[in-house]
This record gives C-alpha cells, structure tokens and sequence, in this order.
C-alpha cells in the first residue's frame, strides 16, 4: 500500500512490474497522485479529454491488480476508485447523492480472516450514500 505516491513513483513501480511507460498512462498516473479523494475512469476522461477510453479502464485495472488502486464504491453506474495509503486503516465510504462529497467511515476487520474459514486474500465492499450537511440545509 502506498501513502503520499509522486506520478514519477507510480510510473517506476508499474514499470518494474513490466508495463510500458506512454504519455497516456503518465497522464492517468499524474491524475490519480493529483486527485484527492475517490476517482473513476469518466472523471479522469473528463479531465483528459483525448485520452483513450480503453487505454484508461486497462490502466486502472492494472493498478487495480498490482494493489496500486482499490475499487471503493460504485456511483450512479461509476465504479470509484481509491489510491491505497499505507498508513490509513481499512475504511469504507459514504458519498453524498446530491453533491459527490465523499467521507471515510471506519471499519475494524481485523479478526475477519479468523471468522472466514477456508479463503485467502479475502477483500469485502460496502456502499453507503447519504445526504451531506451541506446539501441537506440547502433544501
């Protein structure tokens, strides 16, 4: 997992692991360290408009499998994603339906592995929306 991760950072750990460095994966790369918060593949192509839908979605997918990214919701049809951090513990999110304001909410799994019998690797999701502050005085 990885905490503070400079786009040059990113470039040399997915290149050591074999990919190529492109002008479009540093784009993305750049993108990811840049942003705060949970992304997707239509707020990267909608902040890089020339870029390629395909080269994208292969892109966060190979993050995804070399543990770079993690998947952290799904928003109005939009799988989110979330750079790792080290030193961050295991959380979810809740995402505001109104605005997209994102929030971490806690969550311990720490004894998970001993309650699941039989698996390795063993990886969980939950989705939660709301309404934020914000938005909820705004009505």
């Amino acid at each position: 997992m990885y905490t503070s991760l400079t786009a040059t950072e990113l470039e040399q750990k997915v290149s050591d692991a074999g990919l190529k460095r492109t002008a479009p994966r540093r784009a993305i790369y750049t993108y990811i360290t840049q942003h705060e918060g949970l992304f997707s593949a239509a707020d990267i192509l909608a902040t890089h408009k020339k870029l390629d839908k395909v080269s994208v979605y292969r892109t966060l997918e190979s993050l995804e499998k070399l543990d770079i990214i993690h998947r952290a919701a799904v928003l109005d049809g939009h799988q989110m994603y979330e750079l790792h951090q080290e030193k961050k513990d295991h959380h979810h999110h809740i995402v505001c339906v109104t605005c997209k304001k994102d929030a971490c909410v806690p969550c311990d799994i720490s004894d998970l592995p001993k309650k699941i019998k039989g698996f390795t690797t063993v990886h969980h999701a939950v989705h939660f929306t709301g309404v934020c502050r914000d938005c909820a005085a705004a009505t």
